[in-house]
């Protein structure tokens, strides 16, 4: 590269990093671990949506017990009749002509009317009165009525141990359960993915350190080889070579600097619920990125897998559900039978056909119909039994073959389930174990390189080496850095993984997580 190039690109660079240093006055905000998962469980948006989802579950299983309220009804009817002709008189025998009559009626059959949660007894209390009064044949009416009874429906096989509202019900219970399973595993989500970003930080803040460093070394052998130059001890190539360097390093450091606010932005999409009061904050880790060995027992995890892992106990909770279909379905391949029964008081009280004065004269009255009711004048009741059967029980046979099967496919997904934990969770120990690893190998390199640094710089002070040799050096070691700690990065990230896919993660965390009912 010519030197006017080399030129032409360190003022290209020297401009950009001027750009990027320029201070921006931003609040600086110091944040841990701690903290910023408690914002996030406080403000996440996914968090704060998948909240609402037990809520609709528990509104619709409310709502689906609402079948087993009473249902009150009752109507008052007034009826006017109005007929011509001529009738004979059955008690008098004698002629008369049409009739002119007012009912009034009051109740209804049924007047009360549900079903029992636990048999599927159907229940009907019927309530009726009424009150007819008018002309008929040419003498006076004046009749009350009254009816009080309860009829009762028993289902003995179709319909006894479950039926399709119990069905309902139950599965509405199961959709709660799998409902606040989801939310656990939004939050165990979303910490997870807050540690990651939270480590990712960290490691772009370490970076832009460690490319600052870089930046330094590189205009200290700038201004070095600027002496060297004047002397005549060295050649203005290898100040350019210099400089290209040093140019080329506040590249990089604009890069990382430019990864610090990506990685920013992503903790704070994570943390707010609102991203316009933090655009103007920096978030500054208060923790370091420390590689602290640690024990694995994969039984253990495995275990703790099985146990806390809320997709696991989605597709338990699933595979229950299931099985409660598929009850349903069997109960509905029995034909129904049905215990019937019916209990009921009447009273009636009439006003006589003879004239007022006649010993035989009785004037009505709704007191009287009571009276009857009361005691038990005119009682009737009834039982049996009610059978019906389809002829071929088709319908019910293959929605029978559709539970089952799709009951074997949640046993599937189950066991799907419960290898993916098995192997995720073996994997995640493998990654955190390769992971310290890196950190140890990469500490050891930026060590060396380190010391290799330090014996050519003293060689090129004592004119034994080159500027190039040095800069080469110099880059080794920050690349050793880089690596270094982006090992680190890994290695945390890596054991929240772990932690994330054994379950523990809100409990290595000192995450709480209470139901809302």
């Amino acid at each position: 590269m010519r030197p006017k190039t080399l030129t032409v690109l360190a003022l290209l660079c020297l401009s950009l990093a001027a750009q990027a240093q320029i201070d921006t006055n931003q609040p600086v905000r110091p944040m841990t671990l701690e903290e910023v998962i408690r914002l996030a469980l406080e403000n996440n948006l996914q968090i704060a949506r998948v909240r609402y989802e037990p809520q609709l579950a528990e509104f619709r299983l409310s709502g689906d017990y609402a079948y087993y309220e009473p249902l009150f009804s009752v109507s008052a009817t007034h009826r006017f009749s109005q007929t011509e002709g001529q009738t004979v008189d059955p008690v008098t025998g004698l002629p008369t002509i049409g009739q002119k009559t007012d009912t009034d009626a009051f109740g209804a059959s049924p007047i009360l009317s549900g079903y029992l949660p636990y048999t599927g007894l159907r229940y009907q209390i019927d309530a009726t009165s009424s009150h007819r009064s008018g002309l008929s044949g040419g003498r006076t009416i004046d009749d009350y009525t009254a009816d009080l009874g309860i009829r009762l429906t028993q289902p003995l096989l179709r319909d006894l141990w479950i039926d399709q509202q119990r069905l309902t019900i139950k599965l509405a219970k199961k959709d709660v359960k799998i409902s606040e399973q989801a939310v656990l595993l939004q939050i165990m989500t979303t910490v997870n993915s807050v540690a990651a970003a939270f480590y990712d930080l960290i490691a772009s803040l370490d970076t832009v350190k460690a490319q600052e460093l870089s930046v330094s070394l590189a205009d200290r052998l700038v201004d070095e080889n600027r002496q060297r130059v004047k002397v005549g001890t060295m050649a203005p190539l290898d100040e350019k070579q210099a400089e290209s360097e040093a140019a080329l390093r506040r590249a990089e450091l604009i890069q990382s600097r430019s990864d610090v606010r990506r990685f920013e932005n992503i903790l704070k999409g994570l943390i707010s619920n609102n991203y316009e009061p933090w655009h103007a904050v920096d978030i500054m880790p208060q923790e370091k990125l420390l590689a602290v060995p640690q024990t694995y027992d994969l039984q253990e995890s495995w275990n703790n897998g099985f146990a806390y892992r809320p997709d696991y106990n989605q597709a338990k909770e699933r595979l229950e559900r299931q099985g409660i279909v598929v009850t349903f379905t069997r109960n509905q391949l029995f034909p129904t039978l049905d215990l019937v029964g019916s209990y009921g008081r009447a009273g009636i009280d009439s006003r006589s056909p003879f004239p007022p004065g006649d010993p035989r004269f009785h004037d009505a009255s709704f007191s009287g119909t009571l009276a009857d009711i009361r005691d038990e004048n005119n009682p009737s009741y009834s039982y049996g039994v009610v059978l019906s059967v389809p002829l071929t029980f088709r319908a019910e046979r293959a929605n029978h073959r559709v539970a089952k099967a799709t009951l074997e496919q949640a046993k599937i997904d189950l066991r799907v389930v419960h290898q993916d934990i098995m192997v995720g969770i073996d994997d995640a120990i493998q990654a955190a174990r390769s992971a310290y690893e890196r950190v140890q190998a990469t500490r050891a390199a930026r060590e060396f390189a380190q010391t290799a640094l330090d014996a050519e710089q003293k060689k090129l002070d004592n004119g034994r080496s080159t500027s190039f040799v040095v800069l080469r050096l110099q880059r080794d070691l920050t690349n050793a850095r880089a690596q270094e700690i982006q090992a680190l990065s890994d290695y945390n990230k890596a054991l929240s993984t772990l932690y994330f896919r054994e379950g523990t993660i809100l409990k290595r965390n000192n995450v709480r997580v209470e139901s809302e009912k």
